[in-house]
């Protein structure tokens, strides 16, 4: 534990308590080190000083996170944000992607009341404008229409569907 302590302390890391058991249940306690900006980061910590880098996984409300397997890089989110949600709910969208937001809206103005018609425009109009400022390593979100967010395509942590996702670095 010592190790990690240092290493977490160093470098402004967050220092994380995990388990063996996929339940989030006490088992084989031991330490790990996670929030970091990079995968090459965390794999030249690693390196250094004989660590892995692995997964974590923690539930909301869970105290202790999950010890996963070995990671070989960072993990796609724009995949996982796609992934799971019909795509009427949730939508992503990369920087060159404007035509789809408009024959997006065009499809579901078709069955649009006229007050409707106005706050889809409107949506779009925001997402239109989040397109022009988004990098090609970033990706937009809507959800049922409306600007969520934008998001780096690579990540290494991540919240999803009432869990959290890390990659990290433990013995």
């Amino acid at each position: 534990m010592e190790l990690l302590e240092t290493i977490a302390y160093e470098h402004g890391l967050d220092l994380i308590e995990t388990t063996s058991d996929g339940t989030g249940y006490p088992r084989d306690l031991k330490y790990a080190v996670i929030g970091f900006e990079t995968f090459d980061e965390a794999q030249e910590l690693a390196d250094r000083y004989g660590l892995t880098v692995r997964e974590f996984t923690r539930r909301d409300g869970w105290q202790l996170w999950v010890r996963g397997g070995k990671m070989f890089g960072e993990y796609d989110y724009e995949k996982v944000m796609g992934e799971g949600y019909p795509n009427e709910v949730i939508r992503t969208y990369r920087h060159t992607d404007a035509e789809d937001v408009i024959s997006d809206l065009r499809e579901h103005l078709q069955y649009a009341s006229l007050r409707d018609m106005k706050i889809l425009i409107e949506n779009a109009e925001e997402v239109l404008e989040k397109l022009d400022g988004c990098q090609p390593d970033e990706f937009i979100v809507t959800c049922a229409g409306e600007y969520d967010g934008t998001y780096h395509c690579k990540t290494m942590s991540f919240a999803y569907d009432s869990s959290r996702y890390a990659i990290g670095i433990a013995e």
